[in-house]
């Protein structure tokens, strides 16, 4: 190899080199903005999810006990079983809630999308390249 066939391909493997680092700092720096906004956003519903429970439970309480009371004395006097209603039908609508909670945190976009993205862009212009530095190879092989 001459020193002009040599110095052409250690340009390109120089560039290579410079580009993959390039690339790889980029995408870190994109991952790392990505986990902080999905952080973000996880963190925003589960304050929401424990607010809105504090809130909901201050209220519970005295209408949670005017349900049994009411419920118990219609049904001559049977609180044990007004209670056992009552806590049921709070149950069922509490478990609800929390499985919609849930349903909207299962549905958050946590795959990373655009370094996912920049990535598969960046493996392509570096395939790239590498098929120039194996194409100028062959060419001067032959």
């Amino acid at each position: 190899m001459d020193k002009k066939n040599g110095g052409s391909l250690s340009g390109i493997a120089a560039e290579l080199a410079s580009s993959l680092r390039d690339i790889l700092r980029a995408e870190v720096r994109l991952a790392r903005a990505e986990v902080t906004d999905i952080t973000g956003q996880l963190s925003k519903h589960v304050l929401q999810a424990a607010l809105f429970g504090a809130v909901a439970a201050l209220g519970i309480l005295p209408i949670l006990a005017f349900a049994v009371i009411g419920l118990g004395r219609l049904l001559q006097e049977n609180y044990w079983l007004s209670a056992l209603i009552v806590g049921v039908g709070f149950m069922a609508v509490g478990g609800g809630l929390a499985l919609s909670a849930y349903r909207k945190v299962l549905h958050e976009d946590l795959s990373f999308p655009h370094t996912r993205r920049g990535l598969q862009q960046q493996v392509a212009v570096t395939e790239k390249k590498l098929d120039e530095v194996a194409q100028t190879t062959k060419g001067r092989v032959a």
